[in-house]
């Protein structure tokens, strides 16, 4: 229960314009403030509206009590005040240091609060506005809890789940998708592939029960260049090493099945891809496109990309110009890139655009469909049906269209593009559930840090357009400038706070958001600003289920610049108490490494001990003893402090770590002697890494994020499988 009469003596106290006196609740100057006076009863389930002047200046405050509040709170300011009537800006703000006034408001309880300036003559104007946003808020529904979660939600999940390379996550994501029923058995098939890939392990996919009817499908880009860098790994490793061709085509020989990646473009981002979709060209020429993957290599460097160029056939000239009927007869035989690459000879006119939109029909690609319809639209609405004459032909374009989210829409060509058309009104929720593909080859210019930051900071707060914005910020995250982008994950944090749900998938988001944020060496201000928020989100953050993510986000403050000491202790105490009001729940391992997150932090809170904690419930499935484990991180605090908690917990297992760049015998020795090996990198791409793989003889598990909690909660885990 609030303290109701301390908390307004406080509030209209001093640095308060607008006082309060004792017979406020009889005079009928006061009639207008008094209802909201009242939702002070109703704290923490309404939120609270209150009046300000400082220094000649008049200010509307605004106090939610959780994210989801927060977001709709959001959403209503701007709706019923916004920018008509006050300087509006949609990101929370935190209290001032020193403003007893803000400070009062703040200590209602955890959640988002906002600082509207008002022009005194909007004042009134501004204030019935803000009586019709509380009667329409007070007769708004309650949400249920148990209403059906969004598809594009669901792939945001999915998407960090990549984005972070956390194995349990994306297995739990799949499910929840394949429980949705928006999607078939190829869409399913293709997300399998993708988490294969992201976890590190893109072969393993090729043991998959659909991979036969996958190299019968048309796959889109990141799904086909997956499979080739599997083919190359499983199959070509050694052929590479010796840059040995023959080799390499003996072996892709023995499985014909693969030839159908040949269809697609030629130019692969990835090495490893590139130098499959070579060696399959030498394999089976006829489905390659020679020209093509000439254009695409000329000017590799890499030696083995090189060696597999230099033995392909050179094309032969053309003997004529392909006409439509040849394009047509590629079209029947199936050869849709083929047919694709031959359409620039037509003229432009009816005829090829027809033949355009029948091959996109065939093709995995919304980028490739969308060029189409752009090409379509320029010439207006009826030319579509001088181009598709029959009403099936339609039919069968509009349902693609809407399939792909470009009904109605342009493929956007950027960031920038999407983030400007969002923020003007167009509602893109079709085309976000078709991003992986659309946005793969975004990229944010260098140096347009403060652009981007600006652009999300204008995204509209209202459905749909800030639910397009969430299901995006996976991808934009993974396309930030390390270390430079401090602005614009400042501002990705607040919107993940305001998010619908801050659940497992939103707390990774969120340490991402974070980690780049940290990584730019922030201001004071910004630190406070997107540091400070942490702490009124308290409540939802901390939960038994997300106690690992909790713990890696304290991690990351305490390894990060401590440009505001007493902020960042004052986060990570709050995070931490929490914490610890849940001990009993706890697993033994989370219990010791967040007492040593408090001891680091000297925050001088009290944690019971392992003696007292198991006899307070049942004891937990215990790890195998006698095991030898290799912990590999570039972070050497992440690997003491799980060395340290695991002598604890475990102290029957051999504990080897490693942060070299590179290989050397002593890490060849540590790889080949362990039972299990983790390694904590986002993807196998870093040099160690491979070196590790080459010699390790037990189980090789990647880690999801960076934190000690992710990697202790995987040692634990595979530690509690039997042995191979």
């Amino acid at each position: 229960m609030i303290d109701t009469p301390r908390f307004l003596a406080q509030f209209f106290g001093e640095g308060n314009d607008f006082s309060l006196p004792p017979t406020w609740r009889t005079d009928d100057r006061y009639a207008r403030l008094a209802a909201f006076i009242d939702d002070l009863d109703a704290v923490p389930t309404r939120p609270v509206l209150l009046p300000r002047g400082y220094d000649r200046r008049r200010y509307i405050y605004a106090k939610a009590f959780s994210a989801a509040m927060g977001r709709r709170l959001a959403e209503a300011l701007a709706a019923f005040v916004g920018p008509t009537y006050s300087h509006f800006a949609p990101a929370p703000v935190a209290p001032r240091r020193g403003d007893q006034v803000e400070t009062a408001l703040h200590g209602l309880g955890p959640g988002p609060m906002w600082r509207l300036e008002v022009p005194n003559d909007h004042w009134h104007a501004a204030w019935d506005a803000l009586g019709l946003l509380r009667t329409t808020w007070l007769d708004r529904p309650v949400r249920n809890n148990d209403d059906v979660v969004p598809v594009g939600r669901l792939l945001r999940d999915f998407r960090i789940s990549l984005i972070s390379a956390d194995e349990q996550l994306s297995a739990a994501c799949i499910e929840r998708l394949i429980a949705s029923g928006a999607f078939d058995a190829a869409n399913i098939a293709f997300m399998k592939v993708r988490r294969h890939d992201a976890l590190g392990f893109p072969e393993r996919a090729l043991d998959g029960a659909e991979i036969d009817d996958l190299f019968r499908m048309r796959l889109p880009s990141a799904v086909r260049e997956a499979l080739l860098v599997a083919i190359h790994r499983r199959y070509l490793a050694t052929a590479a090493a010796g840059r040995d061709v023959d080799a390499a085509c003996d072996l892709l020989r023995q499985h014909p099945e693969f030839a159908t990646a040949l269809a697609g473009p030629p130019k692969l981002d990835r090495t490893q891809a590139q130098a499959a979709l070579l060696a399959l060209a030498l394999t089976y020429p006829p489905s390659a496109d020679m020209v093509g993957l000439h254009t695409a290599t000329r000017d590799a460097h890499d030696p083995w990309l090189a060696t597999l160029r230099d033995r392909l056939p050179l094309p032969s000239a053309p003997t004529h110009a392909p006409s439509a009927a040849d394009i047509r007869d590629l079209l029947e035989a199936g050869a849709y890139d083929a047919a694709w690459r031959n359409l620039t000879t037509l003229p432009e006119g009816t005829v090829r655009d027809r033949l355009a939109v029948h091959c996109v029909l065939n093709l995995a690609d919304p980028v490739r469909s969308g060029e189409v319809h752009t090409a379509l639209m320029r010439h207006g609405s009826d030319y579509l049906r001088e181009v598709l004459t029959q009403q099936w032909q339609l039919d069968a374009w509009q349902r693609h269209l809407e399939t792909i989210g470009l009904l109605g829409h342009d493929v956007p060509t950027g960031w920038f593009e999407f983030l400007d058309r969002v923020a003007a009104g167009e509602d893109l929720t079709a085309i976000s559930n078709t991003l992986d593909d659309v946005a793969r080859h975004w990229s944010i210019p260098p140096g347009s840090d403060h652009t981007l930051a600006g652009k999300l900071a204008r995204a509209p707060l209202e459905h749909p357009a800030i639910g397009v914005v969430l299901d995006a910020l996976p991808l934009l995250l993974e396309s930030l400038e390390d270390g430079r982008a401090g602005e614009s994950s400042g501002v990705a944090i607040s919107l993940i706070l305001l998010s619908e749900d801050l659940n497992e998938a939103a707390l990774v988001a969120l340490a991402l958001a974070l980690r780049s944020f940290l990584a730019s060496g922030p201001d004071v201000s910004r630190y406070r600003e997107a540091v400070g928020s942490l702490s009124d989100v308290a409540s939802q953050l901390v939960q038994v289920r997300t106690i690992d993510r909790v713990l890696d986000l304290v991690d990351l403050l305490l390894a990060g610049p401590a440009v505001d000491e007493g902020i960042r202790l004052a986060v990570c105490e709050s995070l931490l108490a929490r914490t610890r009001g849940l001990a009993r729940r706890l697993t033994p391992a989370q219990l010791v490494l967040a007492a040593e997150l408090s001891a680091e932090a000297e925050l001088g809170l009290d944690w019971p001990s392992l003696p007292e904690r198991s006899c307070e419930g049942d004891t937990p499935r215990q790890p195998a003893l006698d095991r030898t484990v290799l912990l590999y991180s570039l972070q050497e605090r992440v690997l003491d402090r799980v060395r340290r908690t695991l002598v604890q917990v475990a102290p029957d297992i051999t504990v080897h770590t490693s942060s070299e760049h590179d290989g050397s015998d002593r890490l060849k020795d540590q790889a080949r002697a362990s039972q299990l090996v983790l390694l904590a990198t986002r993807r196998a791409t870093h040099a160690a890494t491979g070196f590790i793989e080459r010699w390790a003889t037990g189980k090789v598990i990647y880690v999801p994020g960076a934190g000690s909690a992710s990697m202790l909660h995987a040692v634990l885990e595979a530690l509690r499988q039997p042995g191979d």
